[in-house]
């Protein structure tokens, strides 16, 4: 006889196992709440599953027949003192656009391959490796350091420095870049420790422009943006210039272009230098965190749909009952 649970015994329950719903429940049950994890899948993860291709198949075919659901289901009505109203879908907004599948060739076993619906790098020193430490969460979750990450420009590969070391083992850069890159890193640090005659050049004022203010040519500052992970177009638009490209001097030129931001404007959302400092500051902590000739960044091996699993496991570890596949 299968057992009723009753949802009164429980302080939370946690619909759906993505990494939001999955750290609530391993955070609530560590804190010492009666937890009950649900979910109608029958595989963790929710939008940060990792398919195989069978599974993949399955979640596209899904995905739009809820489109077409979703279509058919909002129109028009008239209510009886004749002013219309609309009908609009209870199905979920979507989260994905152009689903769609294509037919190919022989390409093996479908177990083969892990395809992730969200890929997902984290920051060594970043919130996420911080939480799944604090939790004990690594253990259910095996990593690979990724030794370093690139940026492609003009038709090749830089890598992205983030120690003295890195930026003079960097190719393509002159001694003059060189220095004042290292001069810069130096200036963020100290800025970071508040030890800085300059830490007040870290405000509201766009990331670009400080790095401009600071020498740093096009190149460098390129190699900046690609650090933070920020949108390369960070470099204001000015009009009838040429596309993004080094110059003699080492300036940056914007294409203002059909379609693009007019003059002085950016093609994307534009960092301050407070917010490019800290992403940066993050870039330089996270490297070689786990040992020499590590990059800044781990990947799960067996797919981003781990990360949830592991928090998962921390709160069914706890006593929270997870329960999966028992919906539609």
């Amino acid at each position: 006889m299968a057992e009723i649970i009753e949802p009164e015994r429980f302080d939370l329950i946690v619909s759906g196992t993505g990494l939001p719903e999955a750290f609530i429940a391993g955070a609530a049950a560590k804190a010492g709440k009666i937890v009950l994890h649900v979910d109608h899948s029958s595989t963790y993860g929710s939008h940060w599953s990792s398919l195989n291709i069978e599974e993949l198949t399955q979640w596209v075919t899904r995905h739009q027949q809820r489109d077409e659901q979703r279509q058919g289901s909002a129109g028009q009505e008239a209510r009886p003192d004749g002013e219309p109203y609309t009908i609009s879908s209870r199905a979920a907004a979507p989260v994905y656009s152009h689903v769609q599948l294509s037919q190919c060739g022989d390409i093996g076993s479908s177990r083969d391959y892990n395809i992730d619906l969200v890929p997902k790098a984290a920051h060594c020193a970043g919130s996420l490796v911080q939480a799944l430490l604090e939790f004990g969460a690594h253990n259910y979750v095996e990593f690979q350091a990724v030794q370093s990450n690139f940026m492609w420009r003009e038709g090749r590969l830089l890598p992205v420095p983030a120690s003295p070391a890195d930026i003079f083992a960097a190719e393509g850069l002159s001694l003059h870049e060189r220095r004042a890159l290292t001069r810069f890193l130096a200036l963020a640090r100290a800025a970071t420790e508040g030890q800085s005659p300059q830490k007040d050049a870290f405000d509201a004022r766009p990331f670009s422009q400080l790095l401009v203010e600071q020498g740093l040519s096009c190149q460098v500052r390129q190699l900046m943006y690609a650090a933070a992970l920020l949108d390369t177009d960070q470099e204001p638009q000015t009009a009838n210039a040429q596309p993004v490209s080094a110059t003699a001097s080492g300036s940056c030129t914007a294409a203002n272009q059909s379609g693009t931001a007019g003059a002085g404007q950016t093609a994307g959302p534009v960092a301050t230098a407070a917010e490019g400092l800290a992403a940066l500051q993050l870039h330089v902590r996270s490297s070689n965190r786990f040992g020499p000739g590590t990059g800044a960044f781990l990947m799960p091996c067996y797919g981003t749909a781990e990360l949830p699993q592991a928090f998962c496991r921390v709160a069914a570890v706890a006593g929270g009952p997870l329960l999966v596949g028992g919906g539609p």
